[in-house]
This record gives structure tokens, sequence and C-alpha cells, in this order.
């Protein structure tokens, strides 16, 4: 799929002409974090959001999420967060998702802030870090090894390891979690559980992360 800026204002797919809005001081191939701009390139698409009460929901095969007033996208060049979706909070710099004007009635980001093409997600509790990391292999590899060489983490496991052909993250730099009550108590965990059960199972416990996103 091959998308054409025009111009500051125009954007061409196909047979369609759309308005847009690209970075103030026009478009680049080395983009600089608070430059203004928009960089030029070939980019995996991220989650779609859409204003569901003004809009129909897309027919797309990329997970949609529904805009509300909580949701608000970082522009704090110096935070972690940066150029992330994250909950409305007057101690970090964000623009607001939910707009009077229709300029964020359809947002779809491209990853191109996703380190090393990275994604995935961390559930944290104080007997147990589960992590997912999905992304190209080698990336991931290189991820997964440089974590087990850190010192300050210990009992690391390799519980699975799988091709796929479509993420259950594709939009999310390292969600995290905090476990939630459906997941596995301190007792299952202690007594060996993740050695017990399917390994498919692990698999389908972010898979229910993912679809409370929304």
């Amino acid at each position: 799929m091959t998308i054409i800026i025009k111009n500051k204002e125009t954007l061409i797919f196909n047979d369609f002409t759309f308005k847009c809005s690209i970075g103030r001081n026009g478009t680049t191939n080395n983009k600089v974090e608070g430059d203004k701009k928009t960089p030029k390139g070939l980019f995996s698409l991220g989650n779609v959001y859409y204003r569901k009460d003004r809009n129909l929901k897309p027919i797309t095969k990329l997970n949609c999420i529904s805009i509300n007033k909580k949701m608000g996208w970082c522009n704090d060049v110096g935070n972690k967060k940066y150029n992330r979706l994250i909950k409305v909070n007057k101690n970090l710099k964000h623009e607001k998702m939910f707009r009077n004007d229709y300029k964020y009635d359809y947002v779809l980001p491209i990853n191109y802030n996703s380190k090393n093409n990275i994604t995935g997600a961390l559930i944290c509790r104080d007997d147990i870090y589960l992590q997912l990391l999905e992304g190209p292999e080698n990336e991931v590899n290189l991820t997964f090894e440089k974590i087990s060489n850190d010192d300050r983490h210990l009992e690391i496991e390799l519980l699975l390891k799988e091709y796929c052909n479509k993420r259950i993250f594709p939009g999310w730099n390292m969600k995290d979690d905090p476990a939630r009550t459906w997941f596995w108590n301190k007792e299952e965990v202690n007594s060996g559980i993740f050695n017990k059960i399917p390994k498919i199972k692990i698999i389908e416990v972010f898979e229910k992360i993912a679809n409370q996103i929304e």
C-alpha cells in the first residue's frame, strides 16, 4: 500500500484524495524528534482511532479503537511516553484526541517510533514479570538476549517462541498491565503453573489484555 502526500493538506491513496495535516516544517528522510517534520519512508501501521459518535467504525483488518474524552497523545519530546496514546494528564504535555473540530475524527499512527520495530506487553506483579516480545526475529532475539544479560533480572525463563503473521499489540510499544484478578494467583505461580499448562494459555492472557485496550 502506498500513500502519497501531495502537499501539506492533501493525501492521495489510489483513486482517493483526502485532506490531511503533516508536520509544520514539511517532510524529511532524516527525522529528529521535535523538528516538527513528518518522516518519509515505509512503515507498518498501528491502531485505527475514530470518533464513533460521528462516524461508523472503519472496515479494516487493523485494530479499531473509539476515541473518548480521556484520551490524549503525548507531545513531550523529553518524556518516555512521547508520541504515544495516554490518559489525559495535566502534568504531561499532550494533545487532546477528543476535539470539537474534525481533525482527529480518524487517526492512523505509523509505527515510526517503535524502537527496533519491537512491540508487546509486560505484566507486572510483585511475584512475577511476564513479558511478550513481538517483531522481526533477529530484533526479538537481540532484545531477549539483552534482557537475559541484565543482572537486574533474575530467574529468566523462555516459556514460548513461535512464528506468527499478526501481532497482538501492533500499535503498542511495551504496554504494561498490572495483572488483574483473572490472572494466575501467587500460589499457582509458586507451584510452577507455567510448566503445567498448555503454552497457548499464556498467549491467551496477552490476547485478553489486547481486547481490553478499548
